[in-house]
């Protein structure tokens, strides 16, 4: 039998079962740990003491509630390594039949976790939201847009460092989904290409390669460095952005909720609703 290491934890189950692999009746959850040692594709196992069910998943990150009767059997990611395969280094790392929702995630495989939403279908991270007028984006100094702020079930910015951490190392995908107030109409823009320095450049904002219905409006942006009105970057206009130089009227999505705009030049209605959301290709 393959040597490999596992953790057990105890009173806990699995909410879905979409990834199992394969089911089976065994005495015992060292037994249920060994059938996923024989399965090259188990990466998790649950066991029911009271049914003696195991059931072998492919999926490592699945979400759990609380069960009196289960135990859930994690592979360790290699043999003599303490490094199990239960940290997400982002939300496309967790599985199909989770829920959107916040979740913890480890970029780069370190220690520190990151507390994030998760749109789980396709696999997206959300760095801000706007729904309404509950939080103050307009007057964040530069601490608060690096550390970030707000309710990530609500309206948040998860904060510049945060996002450095998770797309650093690695190209990643910018999607922008808009409602706008007149009519309640959608748009989104997408670029291909995302990715922000670390704080001692600003957190400069590289960006291209654009698709969508929105508009480019984010190309005046490109090579920006972020600014506040504390911390004066290429330019300082209300909210935090990566403003282009003299320009404060193409993406307003940090500024006063009265006043968010994609693009003001060839939009007369403001928004209603914004999100901006990153994936690795």
């Amino acid at each position: 039998m393959k040597n490999r290491k596992f953790i057990v934890e105890n009173n806990q189950a699995f909410v879905s079962t979409d990834s199992a692999i394969r089911t089976g009746k065994v005495v015992s959850p060292t037994a249920c740990a060994s059938l996923c040692t024989s399965e090259d594709e188990c990466c998790t196992a649950s066991y029911n003491k009271s049914t003696q069910e195991c059931h072998l998943n492919s999926c490592c990150f699945l979400d759990t509630r609380p069960s009196e009767n289960e135990i859930i059997i994690r592979k360790v990611a290699k043999p003599n390594m303490n490094d199990i395969k239960t940290k997400p280094i982002d939300c496309g790392d967790l599985c199909q039949g989770s829920r959107d929702g916040i979740y913890r995630i480890f970029p780069n495989r370190t220690n520190e976790g990151i507390d994030v939403y998760c749109e789980i279908e396709d696999g997206w991270t959300v760095i801000q939201r706007r729904a309404d007028d509950s939080e103050d984006f307009s007057t964040r100094n530069w601490s608060e847009y690096k550390h970030g702020f707000g309710i990530l079930s609500a309206n948040f910015w998860l904060g510049n460092g945060n996002i450095h951490k998770i797309v650093s190392g690695t190209n990643h995908l910018l999607r922008v989904d808009m409602k706008v107030s007149v009519d309640d109409s959608t748009a989104f823009a997408l670029y291909q290409i995302f990715n922000i320095s670390d704080e001692s450049s600003n957190y400069t904002l590289t960006i291209s390669n654009y698709s969508g219905n929105a508009g480019d409006a984010m190309r005046y942006d490109n090579n920006m460095q972020f600014s506040t009105f504390d911390r004066r970057g290429s330019n300082t206009c209300r909210g935090g952005w990566w403003y282009g130089v003299n320009r404060c009227d193409r993406v307003i999505l940090n500024g006063l909720y009265s006043n968010l705009y994609w693009d003001k030049q060839l939009y007369i209605s403001p928004l209603k609703s914004v999100s901006m959301k990153i994936k690795r290709p």
